[in-house]
Formats: C-alpha cells, sequence, structure tokens
C-alpha cells in the first residue's frame, strides 16, 4: 500500500511543477532555519571538546546584591566565591576563572586581539582540553602566581608561526608570560572552555581578592550529574544565610543561583527573575518560536492544497463512491504531504551544512556546528510535524467533499 502511495504522490507533484516549487521552497526555507536554530542550541547544551561533561557542571555567573537603598549585579567577584562557593560541600570540585575578555599583543607592528581567561587550577581538572604541547597550569603556577601561559592552537600560528610555542614570550595587555602548553582550538559556543589565552588568576594586576562582584564565572562540578539538585539546594541555602560584612547595612539580599546549560541560555537571552533563570519560559518560547515558524508556511501549504483536492474532485468521489472510507483518502493526502515535505527536508539538510559553515566562519570563532545524530533526529521530527500540520487542513476539507457532487467535478464542502 505504501508503495502505491508513494507513486500517486510522485505523480500528484509532478502535476503542478510550479506550485509544487513553491511548496519546496517555503518546506526548505522553514526547515532549513529551524535545524540551523536547533544545531547551535545543541552546540550549547552538549558541547563537544573541553565540554564534553557539561552535564556534569552547573555554573554561577550572576550575583545580585540587594540592599534598602541600591541594587548592583555583576558576575561573581573572589570575594564573594570564598566565602559562599568554595566552602560549599556538595560539589565534587570547584572553579573560579574569569570570563573571556579582549586582550591586545603587538606581533612585528601590528596588534593582535585574543580572547584572554584567567583561572584557578580547579578550572584545568573540571574542563577536558585536548592538549596538543606541553602542559595546562598547575596549582603551583596558581599559588606563586607564574607568569605562564596556555595558548589555543589558532594562536600559536598566529604568534609563532612555524616553530614551537613553548619557552616562547606572549605579552597580553602589557604582561608578559611564558607559554608552558598549547591545547585544541575551543569554539566560541562552549562558552565555559572558549578563550585564545589562559593564565593564572593570581597574574591579575588588580587586587581580586577583594572584589565581591566582578567578570567571575564559577564552575561546580559533581561526578554524578543527579546530584546537581543538592548543588543547588546548598547554594540557595547558603544564600538565606547572606551577610555583606564590609558593611552590613549596604546589601542585606544575594540574588543567584547555579545554573545548567539551559537555563544559562535563558538567562543569557530572557534575563532574569529575582536572580533566577526563566527557563520555562524560555523553553515555552522556543516551541512557540518553532511551531510559528512552520504553522505560517503550513498554512500556505494547506491552502495551495486545497486548491490539489478540487482539482482531484472526480478521482476523490469516485473512490468515495466506491467505498474508500474517509479516514483511508485523508490518510493518504497526509502521507502525499509528507512525501513533499520529506522532498524538502532532504534539501534542506543539503543546505544547513552550507548555513552552518557560514556561521563557523563568520559569527563564532573556531565554530564546529554542523550536523549530528541529535540534530538530524530532530530534523526528521520537524520534517513529520510540518507534514502532517500542513496536511491535516486539506485532509478535513477532502473529508467534507459530497460524492456525487466530486464525481461531476464541482468540488463542493
Amino acid at each position: 500500500m505504501i508503495r502505491s502511495y508513494l507513486k500517486i504522490s510522485i505523480a500528484v507533484l509532478k502535476r503542478r511543477k510550479f506550485l509544487t516549487f513553491v511548496n519546496l521552497f517555503g518546506t526548505v526555507l522553514t526547515l532549513s532555519t529551524l535545524v540551523t536554530g536547533f544545531a547551535v542550541l545543541e552546540s550549547m547544551l552538549s558541547p563537544d571538546g573541553a565540554q564534553r561533561r557539561q552535564a556534569h557542571i552547573l555554573v554561577v555567573n550572576h550575583v545580585g546584591l540587594i540592599g534598602e537603598n541600591q541594587a548592583n549585579r555583576s558576575g561573581p567577584g573572589w570575594a564573594f566565591y570564598e566565602r559562599y562557593i568554595e566552602p560549599m560541600q556538595s560539589p565534587d570540585k570547584t572553579s573560579f576563572a574569569t570570563a573571556g575578555s579582549p586582550g591586545s599583543s603587538y606581533v612585528d607592528g601590528r596588534e593582535i586581539t585574543s580572547v584572554l581567561r584567567r583561572t584557578d587550577a580547579a578550572y584545568w581538572t573540571i574542563l577536558d582540553f585536548d592538549l596538543l604541547d606541553g602542559r595546562t597550569l598547575a596549582p603551583d603556577d596558581v599559588d606563586r602566581g607564574r607568569f605562564v601561559a596556555v595558548i589555543n592552537q589558532a594562536t600559536a600560528g598566529r604568534f609563532f608561526p612555524g616553530r614551537t610555542a613553548l619557552g616562547e614570550s606572549i605579552a597580553v595587555n602589557q604582561q608578559s608570560f611564558e607559554v608552558v602548553g598549547v591545547v585544541a582550538d575551543e569554539p566560541e559556543t562552549s562558552r565555559l572552555a572558549y578563550a585564545d589565552i589562559w593564565v593564572p588568576l593570581t597574574t591579575a594586576e588588580s587586587d581580586y581578592r577583594k572584589r565581591w562582584l566582578g567578570d567571575g564565572s564559577v564552575m561546580l562540578y559533581v561526578e554524578d550529574p543527579a546530584r546537581r539538585r543538592a548543588v543547588q539546594d546548598e547554594y540557595r541555602d547558603a544564600l538565606r544565610g547572606f551577610e555583606y560584612p564590609n558593611d552590613p547595612t549596604l546589601y542585606h539580599t544575594a540574588l543567584s543561583s547555579a545554573d545548567t546549560a539551559l537555563d544559562s541560555i535563558a538567562a543569557t537571552l530572557l534575563g532574569r527573575e529575582n536572580g533566577r533563570a526563566p527557563t520555562a519560559r524560555f523553553v515555552a518560547a522556543a516551541l512557540l518560536v518553532a511551531l510559528l515558524a512552520m504553522l505560517l508556511p503550513a498554512i500556505n501549504m494547506a491552502n495551495l492544497n486545497v486548491g490539489r483536492i478540487f482539482e482531484r474532485a472526480p478521482e476523490i468521489g469516485l473512490r468515495k463512491a466506491t467505498g474508500a472510507s474517509t479516514r483511508t483518502l485523508v490518510g493518504q493526502l497526509v502521507f502525499e504531504n509528507v512525501v513533499l515535505v520529506f522532498v524538502g527536508g532532504m534539501l534542506a539538510f543539503a543546505i544547513t551544512p552550507v548555513l552552518l559553515a557560514f556561521l563557523n566562519r563568520t559569527y563564532f570563532a573556531y565554530g564546529t556546528l554542523g550536523l549530528n545524530l541529535p540534530v538530524f533526529t530532530a530534523g526528521l521530527l520537524f520534517i513529520v510535524l510540518f507534514g502532517v500540520l500542513s496536511g491535516a487542513y486539506p485532509g478535513w476539507r477532502m473529508a467534507r467533499l459530497e460524492p456525487a457532487a466530486a464525481l461531476r467535478g464541482l468540488g463542493h464542502a
């Protein structure tokens, strides 16, 4: 039966080539956009490379200090981390690092801008960088404030073309560091690992230890991802007893949360509500956007398919008169529509890598976006859903055709 339906579907699509082209164009545009968007989201939620253990990590990258007459919001500073996060018992490891920030260097009279991140030693035990040469930052490097650096492969090529980078000096923001290691490039979508140059936190020029707010990013790592809830609960309980020892009258409340990757994305795009990420609202909004993205072209395709139905009214009337059930006819029409959408989906899968390559080159530094199994599976689900959405209304219109009128080619519903 499916083979017969497939032959009929192909024959129907060939009848009105321009109409088929219009439907295919809308399908390819919609599905390639959805698959590209999902690929970007998936790369942030489940990155490869250094963040391959993403499911074990919670992040604190926002703290709001609230007082009677003022409020300050920023990333956590070392003083906040040392008092409220480092003593926590539920994480197996905690790490404090700065967010990536631009750093300027000059080589042969030309300026090179790199992304610099200052880290503690635990940072390198939580993230799993691919070490290409040398070593990563050791606890002794951080404790002693050594001016050493780990750089990525691209930076090694820019600063030291054709020779090893180990033992060379690299100057960033008027500070000179000895290169002790080279790691693989990490894409910008890996927001915890992405940088060009990593140096010990203790080489910071300012007295970072006194800062309660700053540009910090904290990771809390657990061996068992099922324990992330316990970490979040402990952190929440710790902040209930918040006090600001520098001046207890200045701030009385700290708003912050230990976020999953999804929480962090939701907070970045939609802001925070009382210090928390609006994750449920983000998921609902993402699903709504995806549905609307499919619904609008699906309505256009449905209207075009209604025209096809009325052209086929005598055929439909004959099949009804000879005993074909409405369920069978509707199923056939939806199947034909899914075939059309499937063809569009395959074209979208062919176009999407081109779009992802464009994003890798122009938008995401060291981008590695591509079609993988989760993205391909999501694309197939989009195809089925889009096919059903655009075929449901025409099927309903066909079900209302009267056999006698349809046989006369009138096509009245």
